[in-house]
């Protein structure tokens, strides 16, 4: 009942407030920001597949009830925010805790699995209060992407 009121409102951010639950759909493109908010870490491929399995008319859409039964499917678990730390500080050659934002975009792209360009630019805009000049705290980032 709690964890199908939290995917319920999780599905609602993605949606027009207005459209009752049982006829709203998000797009397949919002599907994977919407399963990694709550703190699922699927694969490109997991991703992929789901998008093919799920979209068969091709209109790009995914509705509540599909959605809940991609929710049942295991997915890996996120990086820890250790994990996380630990791949920033292989390039703080400084050890200062702070890394250019072109540094973090570059372990971005090639920690874990691979982020889009996209994904990438909108994780450095949630960093921004952690920035002096282009500089980036890199432990209170990863602490950021690590919140639930």
């Amino acid at each position: 009942p709690q964890q199908y009121a939290v995917l319920e409102e999780a599905f609602q951010c993605f949606v027009d407030y207005r459209v009752p639950l049982n006829q709203a759909a998000i797009s397949t493109r919002d599907l994977p920001n919407l399963i990694r908010s709550l703190n699922r870490n699927p694969t490109q491929a997991d991703l992929q597949a789901i998008c093919s399995e799920i979209d068969a008319r091709g209109d790009g859409l995914v509705n509540f009830q599909t959605f809940l039964q991609i929710m049942q499917r295991p997915f890996p678990p996120p990086e820890s925010e250790e994990e996380i730390i630990a791949a920033f500080e292989a390039f703080d050659r400084s050890k200062s805790g702070f890394l250019k934002d072109t540094e973090i975009a570059k372990v971005m792209r090639s920690f874990g699995e691979p982020l889009t360009d996209e994904e990438v630019d909108t994780m450095l805009l949630a960093a921004e209060p952690y920035k002096r000049g282009d500089m980036i705290d890199y432990r209170a980032f990863a602490r950021l992407l690590t919140q639930p």
